[in-house]
């Protein structure tokens, strides 16, 4: 060897051997990164499956139904008018889907026992009411449903006895579209005292 020069003695590497170092650098990151994400998360739910109900305790607050009704009548009365008022307390539009009768009221005795119930059962084409956030309004206002009608009676068509009774309302919809006729998500109201006293009024006839 000459002085001055440098002489190797090893092999060149060659354009496809070093490819395949590149490629397999690749894929070795392209693993690492993988079990990274899977470790870590994304960072997304996963949305819920299209046409699933979702229970009404997924709301978590965001949508209130309040009873409207008398707190007080007398024997022989006739209340109208019972109603439930729902609202949407989140800055979001809500839209219920329906098919049928949506409103519906059930009266409990003192022991706890159903003694009268309006409950729909016929279908219709399926519907649909928005909320617009903020919004509250009648539910019989937003789809037509027939309000809440009592005559004091029990399912037996006795007169009720003077007393306490609670009195509730139920909102019958789906809260996202539904696929092959789904359950549908009931929004109960809180119960609502009502007091039957024995005196008549002088009206027989409470509109609320």
């Amino acid at each position: 060897m000459k002085r001055g020069s440098y002489e190797w003695s090893g092999q060149t590497p060659t354009d496809s051997e070093g490819e395949k170092y590149v490629m397999r650098l690749l894929i070795s990151l392209a693993v690492l990164l993988t079990a990274v994400m899977i470790a870590c998360g994304t960072g997304t739910e996963a949305a819920p499956e299209q046409g699933t109900p979702m229970p009404a305790s997924y709301l978590d607050g965001d949508i209130t139904v309040e009873l409207r009704a008398p707190g007080e009548v007398s024997q022989g009365d006739r209340i109208t008018g019972l109603d439930v008022i729902i609202a949407n307390e989140s800055d979001e539009l809500f839209t219920f889907f329906y098919s049928g009768n949506v409103l519906d009221f059930e009266v409990l005795n003192g022991d706890g026992d159903i003694i009268w119930r309006q409950l729909g059962g016929y279908d219709e084409p399926l519907g649909t009411f928005n909320l617009l956030p903020g919004q509250s309004d009648a539910v019989s206002e937003l789809n037509w449903a027939s309000q809440g009608m009592w005559d004091l009676r029990d399912e037996e068509g006795f007169p009720v006895e003077p007393g306490e009774y609670q009195v509730r309302g139920l909102v019958t919809v789906w809260l996202q579209e539904p696929a092959d006729g789904g359950e549908r998500d009931q929004l109960v109201t809180a119960a609502h005292t009502l007091t039957v006293q024995e005196t008549p009024l002088q009206s027989s006839r409470t509109s609320w």
